[in-house]
């Protein structure tokens, strides 16, 4: 069996081979300080007084020791030039293994390091890497830090077979240990709960296994669909029901179910049940884990996509319908809007004529004046009127208190429809959400829908209890509560007083935090892990920030008030206004100038171009780390990627594109295309072309957005 491939062949080469210094390197790096020196004069010979100076420099430049024998030729004539001594006097050869280790010493003694020893520091490095192993890291990534921890411990680096071994005994390490425990609390009714999601029933042999069917949710929004997904939730649930102390006593983390689970969606039926007993059980019951936050977590989004459609069609009804009242009352409106117009023309002139002080009129003629503004026949008039106002009126406080809530209502059986099965299917946690929609949500499961009056309101609004329970109190409104009800979990989920017990993106806040125990217990090691030890006090980092703020205060008040700031005004009552300044237009140099002349380039040597230029194709490893086969050549990457950018499907490809299989094209597709690879192979790039003039171009100023 193939050992695990952790770094490709170049990398091993670039890490196990001495650096490859230019001119300005080697002055910088073979350069031997004062204090080592002295040591040369006790070398007999020019090959350890030669050979002693590209150890220094080596290890100054990247922190480990390279075998004599992969000493640069350049490096050795720079360093004999340096001496004034011939190159070819230098035998590196004869740098014996005894002198090596004594300046091997000398060097690590110099720089406060200390010599590599795999029976004390490989039992660390496990430790130290144990969660990443848990947690099915990449193993590069593991490498990585393995390097990381070395240098932070100053510790020498040790080869790439080392490293490599140690990774290899650590992942064996657990795999055992993850083995014993499942072969000590995997029992037969978790045997037979997992085995059913690869039995087919005996009538329905041509239907698809059941894991089959799970591996799918079905993302459309109608009733079917919403009831099919539902239906495999419940299947899931049912299973995980009996496993889950199995997953407790495994100490599976979450990385590990969903790397598990992923796994088993690529993995066909027959791949699974050819794998031994411990790894199919243990790849099982990760999937039915990690599709169980997955089910909950979509049905969540379909939850609250299917209400937010609802409401939105409510509230564009009831605008429609406030429009329309007011259109069909215009006449009414514009009568007594007139009528009343009219009135206070009427007594603006009564008021002049009963105080005016300079009235020249006689008592006899204002009382003729005012019989004339309010003659005898008005009386049917104003009565009409009056009768008018108070129709009117009984109409607008109707339409303005009920109206909203009857469209709810008359929406609510939609809504049911819906989402009413899915409130009944999520599990939600007790514990971290609110316990009056929590209640409710308890009555509206353990009744099947059948909630009566006696359901807990309190989580609803005053008005809206007024609107469900009738003016009386009494004639409880069952379809509008469902419909505020339900309205009222999709608010709470989005505020985050609603959440989930099993979910990957509706959890409670808190649970995405380090445990509380934990940091009290481990929070220097935590930050320290972090690089976040600055952090530590409150005072010393808020301290600081309060004394900038402070000084950009005054700064800014100071040019205010010297009248520098031309930009700020302020106005006779006190307030003031803004200026934003004119933004002057930079010119900017023509992209065209930028790409080449030809007129068609290939899509594979665009690919194949940014690949020499950013390495994107290793960030697409193999979804099983452990044990792979060869790399697949880049010509397949590079006809995957095609395939699906140009949607032309791997079938089409194949039949355009120089030799290969669809076979050997849809295997590379399954194991390397997961999403995680895609977002880091995106990111590599797009980290190349930021370091690049090209994207600076529009900017003013280069060091800002």
């Amino acid at each position: 069996m193939a050992k695990m491939t952790i770094l490709g062949e170049q990398e091993i080469k670039t890490y196990d081979y001495p650096p490859d210094f230019k001119n300005k390197d080697r002055k910088q790096f073979l350069t031997l300080p004062t204090a080592l020196q002295k040591h040369l004069f006790s070398f007999r010979t020019d090959t350890s007084q030669v050979c002693f100076h590209l150890t220094f420099g080596y290890f100054k430049a990247c922190g480990r020791f390279f075998s004599p024998t992969r000493f640069r030729e350049k490096d050795i004539e720079f360093v004999c030039r340096r001496m004034g001594i011939f190159s070819y006097a230098v035998d590196k050869n004869a740098y014996d293994a005894a002198t090596f280790y004594r300046h091997k010493r000398l060097v690590l003694q110099y720089f406060n390091y200390h010599l590599f020893e795999s029976q004390t520091h490989a039992p660390l490095l496990q430790t130290a890497v144990s969660k990443m192993i848990q947690s099915q890291f990449r193993p590069k990534l593991i490498f990585n830090f393995m390097l990381d921890w070395l240098r932070q411990k100053r510790i020498e680096l040790p080869t790439y077979h080392s490293l490599q071994n140690i990774i290899l005994e650590a992942i064996k390490a657990y795999d055992d240990s993850l083995r014993t425990l499942l072969e000590d609390h995997l029992k037969e009714e978790h045997k037979a709960a997992l085995d059913k999601l690869m039995e087919r029933k005996e009538s329905a042999s041509y239907q698809p296994y059941p894991i089959t069917i799970l591996k799918y949710f079905d993302p459309t929004d109608s009733n079917k669909s919403i009831q099919g997904n539902i239906e495999k939730l419940l299947l899931i649930q049912e299973v995980y029901k009996v496993i889950h102390p199995l997953i407790d006593a495994l100490q599976l983390n979450g990385d590990a179910i969903r790397y598990y689970g992923e796994l088993v969606i690529h993995y066909q039926v027959h791949q699974l049940s050819r794998r031994e007993p411990y790894s199919k059980y243990l790849y099982l019951l990760a999937f039915v884990a990690y599709q169980l936050y997955q089910f909950e977590d979509a049905l969540v989004d379909t939850l609250l996509l299917q209400c937010k459609h609802i409401f939105n069609q409510i509230r564009k009804t009831h605008k429609e319908q406030e429009l329309g009242f007011y259109d069909l009352n215009k006449p009414t409106i514009n009568h007594l809007i007139g009528d009343y117009q009219s009135s206070i023309e009427r007594d603006e002139e009564v008021i002049s004529l009963l105080w005016s002080e300079q009235s020249k009129f006689t008592p006899i003629q204002i009382i003729d004046r005012l019989r004339e503004l309010f003659p005898r026949n008005q009386e049917q008039e104003l009565s009409g009127n009056k009768q008018l106002v108070k129709q009117w009126k009984q109409q607008y406080n109707h339409q303005d208190k009920n109206a909203y809530y009857n469209i709810v209502a008359s929406y609510s059986l939609r809504l049911q429809k819906k989402v009413a099965a899915i409130i009944k299917a999520l599990q939600f946690n007790k514990t971290t959400s609110d316990k009056h929609l929590m209640e409710a949500i308890k009555e509206f499961k353990d009744k099947d829908g059948a909630v009566t009056k006696t359901v807990a309101l309190e989580f609803l609004s005053e008005k809206e209890k007024a609107a469900v329970l009738g003016a009386d109190g009494k004639n409880f409104k069952i379809s509008l509560f469902k419909a505020l009800f339900f309205d009222a979990i999709c608010q709470s989920i989005k505020a985050g007083t609603l959440n989930l017990s099993h979910s990957y993106r509706y959890k409670a806040f808190d649970e995405y935090l380090i445990n509380k125990m934990l940091w009290k217990e481990d929070k220097d090691l935590l930050l320290a892990r972090a690089e976040c030890s600055y952090l530590k006090s409150y005072e010393e980092v808020i301290s600081p920030l309060k004394q900038e703020t402070e000084q950009a205060y005054e700064s800014t008040n100071q040019s205010i008030l010297l009248g520098e700031n031309t930009l700020m005004r302020f106005r006779g009552d006190g307030k003031f206004s803004i200026t934003t300044p004119k933004v002057e237009q930079a010119e900017a140099e023509k992209l065209v100038d930028f790409f080449p002349n030809a007129q068609i380039i290939p899509l594979s040597q665009v690919l194949a171009t940014v690949q020499h230029l950013t390495n994107y194709l290793n960030q697409l490893v193999h979804l099983q780390n452990k044990y792979q086969k060869a790399r697949p050549r880049h010509a397949l990457f590079y006809a995957g990627i095609m395939a699906y950018g140009c949607n032309v499907g791997i079938p089409t490809m194949t039949k355009v594109t120089t030799p290969m299989s669809e076979t050997e094209l849809e295997n590379t597709c399954s194991a390397y295309f997961s999403l995680a690879n895609v977002n880091k192979a995106n990111d590599s790039i797009l980290k190349f072309t930021n370091q690049l003039e090209l994207p600076q171009i529009y900017k003013r100023y280069k060091d800002q957005l």
